[in-house]
């Protein structure tokens, strides 16, 4: 035809080069197998393998689009094709399309179920997602069908150790160290069980086998640090363990910064937003109508449980899901739906506002279908719906369920932000800000304000239960929820613990939980007559951790940027939900009532952080803490990714697996590929709860 140039392919040489490039693959030889495919493919010789093998050295190229641009044309090439498949999944979950990824390798576990790699890498994204006792069925199906499947022996002993049971996690972990003794994960889970049961030279021993992680997975390298930094705390060593922490963040800072921090599209403009408007909205104005039976869903009470990150929701939820005539929902987002139709703008809140009584039983039956599809079993109980980022949807609740009750979690706001500081979140919009003591502190003091306005507008019944009286008066704080929540005080309460240990927990608080409540956990000053310069010295070095909370006292007009001390040095103290002693001891006069108790210091900045009559959770300028990390913002053009909130990483994934048929085997020289392959997670984010447009 004239003007189109015919290009006649030589089917026959082009079968050759794929077949070449294949027994690259299989002999190991994976650098030149992937120099081989791009060549072929500017040549014009276009084969799933290929593609695949060129994605690869895209996404380590720092080019994941074309990673997924290439598997996705593969995919189509080859739909049933389960390495391409498998590679695809991974990216999608790198590039942070965990929802699409999920469906696409439960498909491809039911086309291959006995391909161990594809079990593997559903497994990784159901423990991502927070899914862990599929994600524990997943990894032992990879090693039912492989037993040398070191990875995902690895991920079993973490999980083990996150559920503290550790004679399954040593016995995960000393599998995977006898294939590879010095895989990452096993490793770190071993040295975290260690930490957790106070033998500290067994897990500086372990971790001393890592090195420097930096040549690990994005991912593994940030947990291995998490818990070298909780190591340097326990050792007293609160300098180092600061540093650790700080250079972690700062790395996933960088990472993630043109994802999540763009200008007039960040987490605190969502939440501005949504302070602004309801604002200007009258007191008890979006106060629901009356709610219907139905909208009931058969349970004795509804409740939703929120709180920011680390304020004690998960410690609260498992105490409360031991009393029998409660049931408690573990972390769901049941609200995406709504929240993406209404929480988008001020048009989709007016619709919101305007909405009529048939529109919102549908969102209701939504709800509902939810709740059931999560296995809870409602009927008759008081339900808890623990989700904390639902504290900035609660205009939802208050239009929904105007009957419900609204718990609030609170803890002292720098013992929050230093937690929260310390453990290494998957990040969202609202835990990025979290990676930085300031913009973490901006953040908790502008959702306080949106729900001080929210509890003036919604007209929802609210109750706050502080972790420090909980810690102080269990009973006495536990008989008080139980009044408001409409049941009786029950004796099994005080067992939640060991109770606790047949639910999945599945936020960074787990192994606390399961260690029950003690004191530890709640910061206490020591006294002023403690005046030993060099302690004085450290308190007022630490501050420099404390000077964010200076952001929540406005009235002062200080900005943590805007203050310095010379020579100061850095420190963490430990601030975990149930883990001070040390802290108490060895800085004294930092924690709940005050930093600083000596009165040479009565004058700003270290005024604000002398020991004050009345708890720091209840200095805040607007006088209550109703808190919540952000959700997305509608306009920042990012997925809506309904999941779990708190989630700590679970470790790279690195099953990168490519070929075509049969021709490859998981072991042997495929397992030297598996094990060349980089990290195809070391970016992995997801956006969850977030309404967007």
């Amino acid at each position: 035809m004239p003007g189109i140039k015919q290009v006649f392919r030589d089917s026959t040489r082009d079968a050759s080069v794929v077949a070449n490039i294949e027994a690259a693959v299989q002999k190991g030889e994976l650098p030149r197998a992937v120099q081989m495919a791009r060549e072929a493919l500017d040549q014009g010789v276009i084969h799933p393998m290929l593609l695949n093998l060129r994605s690869y050295w895209h996404a380590q190229s720092g080019r994941p689009a074309d990673a997924l641009s290439d598997l996705r044309i593969a995919l189509q090439m080859a739909p049933s094709d389960i390495f391409v498949r498998n590679a695809l999944g991974l990216m999608l979950v790198r590039t942070g399309k965990w929802q699409e990824a999920l469906p696409l390798m439960e498909e491809t576990v039911r086309i291959a179920p006995g391909f161990a790699p594809a079990q593997y890498s559903l497994g990784w994204i159901y423990a991502f997602s927070g899914e862990l006792a599929a994600a524990r069925k997943c990894f032992e199906t990879a090693i039912a069908i492989d037993p040398d499947f070191v990875d995902a022996l690895g991920h079993l002993a973490s999980l083990a150790s996150r559920r503290a049971d550790w004679v399954e996690a040593n016995a995960m972990a000393a599998r995977a160290l006898a294939i590879d003794s010095n895989q990452p994960v096993a490793l770190t889970a071993l040295a975290a069980a260690a930490l957790a049961q106070g033998n500290l030279e067994s897990a500086e021993a372990l971790l001393s086998r890592l090195g420097d992680v930096s040549h690990l997975p994005a991912l593994e390298a940030s947990l291995a640090l998490t818990v070298r930094g909780d190591l340097r705390d326990a050792q007293g060593r609160y300098g180092e363990a600061f540093d650790i922490y700080a250079a972690r963040n700062r790395d996933k800072f960088l990472q993630a910064a043109p994802q999540y921090d763009i200008k007039g599209a960040t987490i605190h403009d969502y939440v501005r937003w949504l302070a602004d408007y309801f604002g200007a909205v009258p007191d008890d104005g979006w106060a629901g109508m009356a709610q219907t039976e139905a909208a009931s869903g058969g349970t004795r009470r509804h409740v939703f449980l929120v709180g920011f990150p680390r304020s004690g929701t998960t410690l609260l939820e498992n105490i409360l899901a031991s009393h029998p005539d409660i049931c408690a929902l573990d972390e769901r987002d049941t609200l995406g739906e709504a929240a993406r139709e209404f929480l988008v703008d001020d048009a989709g809140l007016a619709r919101l506002a305007a909405a009529s009584p048939d529109e919102m039983e549908r969102h209701r039956k939504l709800y509902w279908n939810r709740v059931r599809e999560f296995g809870a079993e409602v009927a008759g109980k008081v339900y808890i719906d623990k989700y904390p980022l639902s504290s900035i949807k609660l205009p939802l609740v208050a239009r929904l369920f105007p009957d419900a009750r609204i718990l609030f979690a609170v803890r002292d706001p720098r013992d929050v932000l230093l937690s929260c500081f310390r453990r290494s979140f998957s990040l969202n919009s609202s835990m990025f800000e979290l990676l930085n003591l300031e913009r973490g502190a901006r953040l908790y003091s502008e959702v306080m304000d949106l729900s001080t306005v929210y509890r003036r507008t919604l007209g929802l019944a609210w109750h706050r239960l502080r972790y420090e009286s909980l810690v102080e008066d269990f009973e006495g704080e536990m008989r008080k929820v139980c009044g408001f929540l409409g049941v009786e005080w029950d004796e099994q309460m005080r067992n939640f613990a060991e109770l606790s240990r047949a639910r999945t927990i599945k936020t960074p608080s787990s192994v606390q939980v399961l260690r029950g409540l003690y004191r530890e956990g709640a910061g206490r000053a020591i006294g002023a007559g403690d005046t030993d310069p060099a302690a004085l010295d450290r308190a007022l070095r630490l501050c420099l951790i404390g000077l964010a909370a200076v952001i929540f006292l406005e009235p002062h007009q200080q900005r943590a940027d805007q203050l310095s001390f010379s020579g100061a040095e850095k420190g963490v103290p430990d601030v975990e939900d149930q883990k001070i002693a040390r802290l108490v001891a060895a800085v004294p006069g930092f924690v709940f009532y005050g930093i600083i108790e000596d009165q040479r210091f009565a004058d700003p900045p270290f005024a604000l952080f002398i020991a004050h009559p009345e708890p720091a959770a209840f200095r805040h300028n607007q006088g209550d803490m109703h808190d919540e990390p952000g959700v997305g913002d509608p306009r920042m053009g990012r997925d809506q990714r309904a999941g779990p909130e708190e989630r700590e990483e679970c470790g790279g994934c690195n099953a990168w697996y490519v070929g075509q048929g049969q021709g490859f085997q998981q072991r042997g020289s495929f397992g030297a590929l598996h094990a060349m392959i980089g990290d195809p997670a070391a970016l992995l984010q997801k956006e969850i709860g977030a309404p967007v447009r």
